[in-house]
């Protein structure tokens, strides 16, 4: 007879295959590359940082899906910006090359959600992760549909959406609600693509978000932004 443990490895077992499963069906350019690099120009920056607003940005990665990304502007030079700045720019080409589901839960607990069993919840039993808890839910195709997670500060919510490519998925819109302390943040990212060397590569994403901040008098002051980022000039160098 089987022990209690021998059933939660064997669980455990089938929710990763369920991640595996997704990360298959979606395009990856890190299966194709070894590094990226690309200009990089966003509307919103340009406002804050009108000096620097032409620079590129390169990005490396190892098999564990680790990033490493730094910015450089067009002499070649490492780009002198803002941190804020470059903490922005490095997070949006995260949208470039997506790191695999299975690769962010590698540390997580996974356990089966009690009556549906499409969704899992990632739970960090080491206190070493940002999030302490992410929730998964995956539609009947098994695509990732939504993404909750949670950290002590605050919690991000995040609906995805697909659009096919060839043989593959790639990000068509993303709808994301984050919460932390009296901070509110709603918004939507629209992607598009060009096929480049058999790869397909965010060209540009189209963002509007709404941030919200309510006051000790429980006054809602919104402040609303509307940006638009474009990647060109690929150059990418292959395994």
């Amino acid at each position: 007879m089987l022990s209690t443990t021998c059933f939660a490895v064997k669980a455990e077992t089938d929710l990763r295959k369920l991640i595996h499963g997704f990360d298959r069906q979606i395009h990856h350019p890190q299966d194709l590359f070894k590094s990226i690099k690309v200009e990089y120009r966003n509307t919103a920056f340009e406002k804050l940082n009108k000096k620097h607003k032409d620079f590129y940005i390169e990005l490396t990665w190892n098999d564990t899906g680790d990033y490493n990304a730094k910015l450089v502007n067009t002499s070649g030079k490492l780009a002198a910006i803002d941190t804020k700045l470059e903490s922005i720019a490095k997070e949006k080409i995260y949208y470039v090359v997506p790191k695999k589901l299975a690769q962010i839960v590698v540390g997580y607990e996974l356990k089966k959600v009690e009556g549906n069993t499409r969704a899992i919840r990632a739970i960090d039993t080491t206190g070493q992760q940002i999030f302490h808890e992410i929730y998964l839910e995956f539609n009947e195709w098994g695509y990732l549909n939504l993404m909750i997670s949670k950290k002590a500060t605050g919690t991000v919510k995040q609906n995805f959406h697909y659009l096919k490519k060839d043989d593959k998925q790639v990000l068509a819109r993303i709808e994301l609600n984050t919460f932390e302390g009296k901070k509110m943040i709603q918004g939507e990212m629209q992607f598009n693509y060009e096929k480049i060397d058999s790869a397909y590569l965010v060209s540009s994403i189209d963002s509007n978000y709404t941030h919200e901040l309510v006051s000790n008098k429980r006054n809602k002051n919104n402040l609303k932004i509307k940006e638009k980022i474009t990647f060109k000039n690929y150059q990418l160098i292959k395994k």
